[in-house]
């Protein structure tokens, strides 16, 4: 991973926030070790278990929203370039669109949920169906994938 990307998920406005209270809620009750020093010390440690649990939770999630929009962006750019050259008028363009269409729905699958996938057959035509694999229907297709990675910034 870059180190831009490091210093992004780590200075995230959440994380910083929860190692902060973290390390104020240890300091305040550090004090009270020397009257109750097992009690003391396993709040310390379940404070800090559930600091770091926290943290690492958004980190991965972070981390996944990162490489959602990276993959989304990559085949942002393919679609472009196979609406830009088929012909979807032939079985070969409509076939291209189609796969493009396969690995587009994979990838929202994997890093987003089903209501992706949805919205990015809608939209375009009630004529055209979901299924339609037209240079216009992929243009509609290739806006909403803009629009997600609008969304997931």
């Amino acid at each position: 991973m870059r180190i831009k990307s490091v210093f992004s998920v780590a200075l995230d406005g959440f994380v910083v926030v929860v190692v902060v209270t973290v390390v104020a809620a240890i300091a305040a009750l550090l004090p009270f070790a020397s009257v109750h020093k097992r009690l003391t010390y396993a709040a310390c440690v379940f404070i800090a278990l559930l600091g770091i649990a926290s943290v690492a939770w958004q980190m991965w999630k972070l981390i996944r929203l990162e490489r959602a929009r990276k993959r989304i962006s990559e085949l942002l750019a393919e679609g472009t370039q196979i609406t830009l050259t088929v012909d979807d008028k032939v079985i070969q363009g409509r076939t291209t669109i189609k796969e493009w269409c396969e690995k587009v729905e994979a990838v929202l699958r994997e890093y987003l949920d089903e209501s992706y996938v949805t919205r990015f057959h809608l939209g375009g035509s009630n004529i055209q169906g979901s299924d339609a694999m037209s240079v216009w229907k992929n243009n509609h297709r290739l806006e909403t994938l803009a629009r997600f990675l609008t969304e997931l910034k």
